[in-house]
């Protein structure tokens, strides 16, 4: 991957929205991963060279590898492309976590699921995200946008 050209490539400087973007995916990615028990993590570490074969060799694993890269020659087009593509192979795996916790409620012909209710998560969505749209602005206005509204001409 090349260095990119412009401004930000001769000062080195990256706008730190998309380093807070890259944390946020990590840490969205690291939230996907299983609790292993201890039992589990001792057969992992006597077989990890092929653990790790099989499990960090996957399409996630270079796409982030990929957008490090992009970060480290301030790629700007480059990290936007292999977040998205990374953002949309790890919100697939969710979405699947997601309807895996519904599917026992199908065979609940009673309709009484007690305490469960998969649905309940704060801020779920079952759907992919769109990138070819802008979603609205949901955040409160500040004093100054109310005010711009009110009278634009001060």
């Amino acid at each position: 991957m090349k260095r990119a050209a412009g401004p930000n490539a001769l000062s080195g400087a990256w706008p730190k929205e998309y380093s807070e973007a890259a944390v946020f995916l990590e840490n969205y990615i690291e939230s996907l991963k299983r609790d292993i028990p201890l039992n589990v993590k001792v057969g992992i570490r006597t077989r990890k060279k092929v653990f790790h074969e099989m499990y960090f060799n996957t399409k996630r694993e270079l796409l982030m590898k990929q957008l490090e890269n992009a970060i480290e020659c301030i790629d700007s087009e480059n990290f936007v492309k292999f977040f998205q593509e990374a953002f949309i192979d790890a919100n697939k795996q969710n979405l699947k976590i997601r309807s895996a916790r519904k599917r026992p409620l199908d065979f609940d012909f009673l309709g009484n699921p007690g305490c469960i209710n998969p649905t309940s998560e704060l801020y779920g969505c079952d759907e992919m995200i769109k990138w070819e749209f802008n979603e609205p602005n949901l955040t409160p206005k500040t004093k100054y946008e109310a005010r711009w509204e009110k009278n634009p001409a001060n």
